[in-house]
């Protein structure tokens, strides 16, 4: 995942995959950080971790609509 800050606006995300944005969308808390020891060029996004909390009884409904969402031919 990475952040980059786009003109005049909120930081924007750049999810790694499309699962990620998903759950963070309905995550009840999500906290980033850097990558430790890792240079950041210029004009590079900078690289962050993403942590989540999902409510537990919202596990199994958001892991069957990533899956449907994700790999619809996998079912």
């Amino acid at each position: 995942m990475q952040k980059a800050k786009p003109r005049g606006g909120a930081p924007l995300i750049v999810y790694g995959r499309p699962e990620d944005e998903f759950l963070h969308k309905r995550a009840a808390w999500s906290a980033t950080f850097p990558v430790a020891d890792r240079p950041v060029a210029k004009d590079e996004l900078r690289q962050l971790r993403l942590v989540m909390l999902i409510d537990a009884d919202q596990v199994r409904w958001n892991s069957a609509v990533v899956q449907l969402t994700v790999s619809p031919t996998l079912g």
